[in-house]
């Protein structure tokens, strides 16, 4: 018994560092699918915040305009709203 030939080794080796690198690229890829994903969450979150921080000051004006208009008697001169 001889061995392997060489052809064989050269083969299988070559087919072995074929699927290391579509191993490798795939999770490279899906890296940089998560670090995309995350990125837009964070830019979505921080759009989120402005408008809640938006909404949070309208409803502030809100109560402070009811307030006056409490206090002054109603847009009709009447405390009843």
């Amino acid at each position: 018994m001889e061995g392997v030939p060489v052809w064989v080794l050269a083969t299988v080796g070559t087919m072995v560092l074929a699927n290391l690198g579509t191993i490798i690229a795939v999770f490279w890829g899906m890296a940089k699918l998560i670090a995309k994903g995350t990125w837009y969450v964070s830019k979505l979150e921080s759009r989120v915040d402005k408008n809640e921080h938006d909404i949070n000051g309208a409803h502030e004006k809100i109560r402070f305009n009811r307030s006056l208009l409490l206090k002054d008697g109603g847009p009709n001169g009447t405390t009843d709203s």
